[in-house]
């Protein structure tokens, strides 16, 4: 019983740490941006094997990393999440407001694109839509041919 108590709390740690780390993600905006340019399901095959990917190479480097004493791994990990909190503050910085701006006029007149098409797809479907006939329609047109 404290085995699966052990794996049930690291599996549903594991998934709310990732599910909260994820969602807001860059990758998370990319793999959303890239998906109305591209075929969704080719998008989201990617994203989902290249996650695996890197969950896998996570686990493995966790697993090799125990041969490391627990008091280096606590200062390298603690300089390296300094070093990536650095990182994407400096980027936030330089970051121009024309650049974010730019990113969020183009994905809107993507969005505006995509629901025009859309709505020209619906009025073409609509009209055949109308112009179908049940099987008794077609019968009673014959017998109303054989009756003349």
């Amino acid at each position: 019983i404290a085995e699966s108590m052990v794996f049930t709390h690291a599996f549903v740690g594991s998934l709310c740490i990732i599910l909260v780390s994820e969602i807001g993600d860059k990758t998370f905006f990319i793999a959303a941006i890239m998906a109305m340019n591209h075929p969704r399901l080719i998008v989201f095959l990617g994203s989902i094997i290249a996650l695996g990917g890197m969950h896998i190479l996570s686990a493995l480097f966790g697993y090799v990393i125990t041969v490391i004493p627990r008091v280096y791994t606590f200062y390298a990990s603690t300089a390296l999440f300094f070093l990536f909190g650095l990182k994407m503050l400096r980027e936030a910085w330089v970051m121009k407001s024309e650049d974010a701006r730019e990113e969020l006029e183009e994905v809107a007149s993507d969005l505006k694109r995509r629901d025009e098409d859309a709505d020209i797809e619906e009025r073409e479907v609509r009209p055949e839509r109308e112009n179908l006939q049940s099987p008794n329609a077609a019968e009673q047109g014959e017998a109303i041919e054989m009756v003349s």
